[in-house]
């Protein structure tokens, strides 16, 4: 027999946390007992998946149905009602059903009974279990032992051979000639089970078709609205020359078409999460087939199928090709690049590193992310790559030759010479070409090894201090670009070490420099 395979089962309710009773199919696809349904609608005024935002009935229900009738107008999940049986199965004690003493080391399939291996060896010579399936109890799972299990008749306790179509359950050979004698519409079980394999599998072939769709459609939803964000953050820094850019971006047409399509990313979203909730639904269910359950399974899911919208189409009053061509961030930075004599490339990954080039005393490590000048002088070292607009870098003091004075903070400072063309001396006062960072008026702060300082300049081309991320105010204004931040480490300071990068908002920046 074909197998499918499928998550392993999860049985815990979300609200009481234990095995589903009477689980029911919301409308977003997640499932919560039937009694912890009615509990959240008479708790709460507004009665909403504890799972996600989606509403567990409509308002008007709300209003006009009891909540132990909305629980009950919700489609009952058989295979998962199916499967907690058999998890509930395997967490009993394994004590043996044969002679009730040993411990139990497997499982027969079809009797759902714990054997220990003398009694496994009786169970396989019997005649009525000798083709009974046994396995160890390590490796049944509750899948196997919910398809496993021989549906038995209510009524006469036999084994269930027939489904009636028309009070849609199945029955036993003897009800089927007592009870349902008169239903015109009975059938073989196993005929109806093969049939309902079937619409489970189209069902499941649907919605992983819809899934992907949804997916694809996001990725290109959202890989608009990054392209949106990148392009704004650039006309921002550079909003002489691209001030037409801008405007057009923060037009209202504009506006109103991102909105149109962040609300359908959004709603596309919330479609594909219950699309993929139904799809692990279905999933299961052609997994366990437990009988007659699959049977039950097959009408509810395909009704609930129906429901699901698959459109995967763009808001109508978005014009695509127009989108995307005012969205494409490489097309921006071309157009940038044509006015631009210098243009500012961001690296993918931002990160303070020192350049090779650096003074005869220092020595570097970790990447050279870490520098240490073992002399009086010739401590000199400079960043390898130039400094961007509104990032912090900082840099952990390691090591001092003494207690931190005012002055010291002279030890660090920028250039707008390239590092390999950077004439490096003994001090960094000596460099010409070095513009050294003034502690800012009316600031006194001890300053100890293992505290961070940073720099970073805003989009006024200011430059900040930072002690311990807290900006302490500009140091020098009007810098020109590109530069590179420079370290004295033959001053006081002797051994520093290059911590992470952090990007600071545009909000944040333009604060800093009103303040």
């Amino acid at each position: 027999m074909e197998t499918v395979s499928c998550e392993p089962p999860d049985t815990e309710c979300s609200v009481c946390h234990n095995n589903f009773v009477e689980p029911k199919i919301l409308f977003c696809g997640h499932l919560l007992c039937r009694e912890c349904i009615v509990s959240i609608i008479k708790s709460k005024n507004q009665s909403n998946c504890p799972l996600c935002i989606n509403p567990i009935a409509s308002q008007e229900a709300l209003k006009s149905q009891s909540p132990e009738s909305i629980a009950d107008s919700l489609p009952t999940d058989f295979v998962m009602d199916a499967l907690v049986l058999s998890v509930d199965l395997k967490t009993q004690r394994p004590v043996c059903c044969g002679c009730r003493r040993e411990e139990a080391d497997s499982i027969c399939l079809q009797c759902r009974e714990m054997l220990c291996p003398a009694c496994t060896n009786v169970h396989k010579n019997f005649s009525m279990s000798r083709s009974h399936e046994v396995k160890s109890l390590g490796s049944v799972t509750a899948e196997s032992l919910a398809a496993s299990r021989i549906p038995l008749c209510v009524c006469q306790g036999d084994k269930m051979m027939f489904y009636c179509a028309n009070h849609g359950f199945a029955v036993c050979g003897s009800c089927a000639l007592k009870t349902h004698k008169s239903c015109p519409e009975m059938s073989d079980l196993d005929t109806e089970m093969n049939a309902a394999k079937e619409a489970v599998k189209d069902l499941n072939e649907t919605l992983s078709s819809a899934e992907k769709k949804m997916e694809k459609s996001i990725n290109e939803l959202n890989t608009c609205l990054m392209g949106s964000n990148s392009c704004e953050k650039l006309c921002n820094r550079l909003v002489t020359i691209c001030n037409k850019y801008t405007k057009t971006l923060k037009s209202a047409s504009s506006r109103k078409v991102l909105k149109s399509v962040r609300d359908a990313s959004y709603n596309l979203q919330m479609r594909l999460a219950r699309v993929k909730s139904h799809a692990r639904i279905v999933s299961r269910a052609g997994a366990v087939c437990p009988r007659p359950e699959l049977i039950y399974a097959k009408q509810t899911l395909q009704d609930r199928i129906k429901t699901l919208d698959f459109s995967t189409t763009w808001p109508s009053e978005v014009d695509t090709t127009a989108f995307i061509e005012m969205m494409d961030f490489k097309n921006l930075i071309r157009q940038v690049k044509c006015e631009l004599t210098l243009q500012e490339e961001r690296p993918d990954e931002i990160e303070l590193v020192f350049h090779m080039k650096r003074g005869c005393s220092v020595m570097l490590g970790l990447n050279q992310k870490l520098a240490v000048c073992q002399g009086p002088h010739g401590g000199v070292v400079v960043s390898r790559d130039a400094l961007l607009s509104d990032v912090l870098y900082q840099i952990s003091i390691m090591e001092m030759r003494r207690d931190w004075k005012s002055d010291d903070i002279k030890f660090c400072g920028i250039t707008q010479t390239y590092p390999n063309d950077l004439n490096i001396k003994q001090r960094m006062c000596e460099m010409e070409d070095v513009q050294t960072a003034d502690w800012p008026d009316n600031v006194d702060l001890n300053v100890d090894t293992s505290k961070a300082i940073g720099l970073m300049i805003d989009s006024t081309d200011s430059l900040h201090i930072f002690l311990q991320e807290r900006d302490l105010g500009i140091a020098l204004r009007n810098v020109q670009r590109p530069c590179y931040a420079v370290f004295d480490l033959g001053i006081n300071v002797t051994q520093v070490l290059a911590l992470p990068s952090t990007e600071i908002s545009e909000n944040i920046s333009q604060d800093m420099v009103l303040t």
